[in-house]
């Protein structure tokens, strides 16, 4: 029992460790989380009220842009992007979302004062059974 404890402490300070570095050399972000189940629609299908929005400021260590196709690789993407955004999985958690909950159809990025959409998510660095980066793989439209 005591060995299983020791491997809870280890990943739960592996996972404050990643999420340290991030937030210290990290670039700063704006994450836009778009839910669309508040959408309600009138009696002939139109859209009385909109999708809530809610917006979360992160940072991202590193950022690769126009990354290389070993690099997507390395993120754990396939699709040709603008960058890689890697997000502590930890800030991810504290939000109250897990990496099933992150829709990549309706949240978008901000950094740099550029707009992008999410092309494809992946996670990467695990540590026993715990992913300690959530993976972004951004285009701007």
């Amino acid at each position: 029992m005591s060995i299983s404890i020791g491997v809870q402490n280890e990943r739960d300070h592996a996972l404050c460790d990643v999420q340290n570095i991030v937030n210290e050399y990290g670039a700063p972000l704006v994450l836009t989380v778009r839910n669309e189940t508040n959408v309600t629609r009138g009696k002939y299908g139109g859209i009385q009220k909109r999708a809530t929005t809610t917006t979360h400021n992160l940072k991202s260590y590193p950022v690769q842009f126009s990354p290389t196709q070993q690099q997507l690789e390395k993120a754990g993407l396939r699709e040709e992007t603008t960058a890689v955004l890697y997000l502590a999985m930890k800030d991810i958690t504290d939000l109250g979302y897990t990496y099933r909950t992150i829709d990549i159809n309706r949240s978008t990025i901000v950094m740099y004062d550029e707009r992008y959409e999410i092309r494809e998510k992946s996670r990467s660095s695990q540590f026993a059974d715990t992913f300690l980066y959530v993976t972004l793989g951004i285009y701007k439209r």
